[in-house]
């Protein structure tokens, strides 16, 4: 990573909505466009906040990607939030989604009769290979490419240990994986020490926190019943077994329990 290289990249995330076949197949197409257009929304709701990001889809693929290009703290930080509000949002309406965070060169340009759009560049390869790497697609959530960890240890030094630490991202072998509740465990401290009530739970910092937890409860629901099921396909199995170990590693059992206890009654 040199300094050309951080002027002229983008934060780009990639993202698999996984069984999108199965969905446009078994359900109505207005009801498939509703699941995307839900998550998508979470995007958009959050205005100003994120407004240097933009979107693009084509069937099972959703890409958020940096507007203007160049590196900034900003564009790190915003991306990776949009990681995990998708990430949940999609898995709070029963839609896993596996993906991937990279930085570098990414080109968007309309035609020359501007009507087609045309991109492509060497974060969107590096976010598809990461995704769709043996090891992580034992999982489903979401990865950082080696590349968007180079450009913040170029720019800034210490940032990626300061957010691990923090639990914001967790190491597993080669790479980071994100913590897509990383809010959880301070709602779970407020809800103890009485900051939030049972009569605030249904519009606590909503929408994050009801996706948060109906989030984590269909993943750990779906592990227990393939696990349950005799004829259960041991491949699906294995990720959200995976998964489920992961999240819960991430957020401590009293604090998954907890979120388990009000999903069921949000």
């Amino acid at each position: 990573m040199d300094i050309f290289q951080l002027q002229n990249g983008r934060y780009l995330l990639y993202l698999d909505v996984l069984g999108f076949k199965q969905v446009v197949q078994n359900r109505p197409a207005h009801e498939a466009y509703e699941i995307i257009n839900k998550a998508l929304a979470e995007f958009h709701q959050r205005g100003m906040y994120i407004r240097e990001f933009k979107t693009l889809y084509f069937s099972d693929t959703i890409i958020f990607y940096q507007d203007p290009v160049g590196w900034g703290r900003w564009a790190f930080s915003d991306i990776y939030a949009i990681a995990g509000l998708v990430w949940t949002a999609l898995a709070a309406n029963g839609i896993p989604c596996r993906g991937a965070i990279s930085f570098g060169e990414f080109f968007v340009e309309l035609d020359s009769n501007k009507q087609h759009s045309i991109f492509f560049g060497k974060a969107l390869i590096d976010a598809y290979e990461t995704e769709s790497n043996k090891i992580n697609r034992e999982w489903m959530g979401i990865t950082l490419c080696p590349s968007a960890c180079q450009a913040v240890d170029y720019a800034e030094s210490g940032v990626i240990d300061v957010l691990t630490s923090e639990r914001r991202f967790f190491q597993v072998d080669e790479g980071l994986r994100l913590n897509p509740f990383m809010k959880l465990p301070s709602s779970y401290f407020d809800y103890q020490i009485g900051e939030i009530t049972d009569d605030d739970l249904s519009t606590w910092d909503a929408p994050d926190f009801p996706n948060d937890v109906k989030a984590l409860e269909f993943i750990l629901s779906k592990k227990e019943h393939y696990q349950q099921s005799s004829d259960s396909n041991k491949q699906i199995t294995s990720k959200y077994v995976t998964t489920s170990q992961m999240f819960t590693d991430m957020l401590g059992p009293e604090c998954v329990e907890w979120a388990r206890n009000i999903a069921k009654i949000i």
